[in-house]
């Protein structure tokens, strides 16, 4: 009857170390899959900063074409202009 209360408690604490142990490795589990998504987070992040800065200088690219446009067309009327008064005199 001992050996049998005996056995019996030592499967109770058998059982209670496996739980214990489940537990554990489900708390390191959830802390595997936070940090998994925060990383995953961040990428994405970094991913969005990365197209925001690539618009940004397509954009400032796109200004200095047209400023560079205008300057042109700016000199190319005033040499028309300069060639019309030449022509008149």
């Amino acid at each position: 009857m001992r050996a049998a209360a005996a056995e019996k408690a030592r499967q109770a604490e058998d059982e209670k170390a496996r739980l214990a142990a489940d537990r554990a490795n489900k708390a390191d589990q959830e802390k595997a899959a936070a940090a998994a998504k925060a990383a995953e987070d961040a990428r994405l992040a970094a991913e969005k900063a990365k197209q925001i800065e690539n618009a940004k200088a397509a954009a400032a690219e796109q200004r200095r074409k047209d400023a560079e446009a205008a300057v042109a067309k700016a000199l190319a009327d005033k040499q028309a202009a300069e060639k019309a008064l030449a022509d008149h005199e």
